[in-house]
């Protein structure tokens, strides 16, 4: 059984267009095109030569100290899964630096993010003095070019916060040290 050849994905502009351009993910190329999976769409734009987000060099002013070397997509997946399901990407002037915050109370689930982050965990109780209070913990990024890396990584993969992502990025693309917040919030 041969592979199944899709004519409308034979189209190297527009494929580069709605990956590059419209920033859409493979999955949601697929979807629009009518392809029953994203991957026929990743081996066309690797025979065409269109090169994905994750494999593009960054430019210099972008060193990061994130841990991101071998993590895989399915890496990727899971951490804008926790962002999209449970999380908060927003803009605001409430500080005076940019924010990526991720509260929880699975030590082990902080931990695996705080080494991505390359930041510390620390540990909280909700509303001290309440009955049955809980120990949680936290994990933070405020490094404005790692920001810029981490949300680049996750687009793809975000379903319901895609749009405010987006946002967020051209934003911090845009604004260098800027009175901006970026908060992401993640509860049991």
């Amino acid at each position: 059984m041969g592979k199944i050849v899709y004519p409308q994905l034979l189209d190297k502009e527009k494929l580069h267009k709605l990956y590059w351009d419209d920033n859409l993910s493979t999955r949601d190329i697929a979807k629009l095109l009518g392809v029953n999976d994203h991957m026929s769409v990743l081996r066309n734009m690797k025979k065409f030569g269109i090169k994905t987000r994750k494999n593009v060099v960054k430019p210099q002013y972008l060193k990061s100290k994130l841990n991101i070397d071998g993590m895989k997509e399915t890496d990727f997946a899971y951490l804008a899964g926790i962002i999209d399901g449970e999380g908060h990407i927003g803009i605001g002037e409430l500080v005076p630096n940019q924010i990526v915050r991720v509260l929880n109370t699975s030590k082990t689930l902080i931990e695996w993010i705080a080494n991505i982050f390359n930041t510390k965990v620390r540990i909280s109780i909700v509303k001290p003095g309440v009955y049955n209070r809980k120990i949680y913990y936290v994990t933070s990024l405020q490094r404005h070019n790692d920001l810029i890396i981490l949300l680049e990584l996750i687009i793809p993969y975000l379903m319901i916060k895609k749009e405010i992502a987006i946002t967020a990025l051209n934003y911090l693309e845009n604004h260098v040290n800027r009175n901006v917040k970026f908060e992401l919030s993640v509860s049991p």
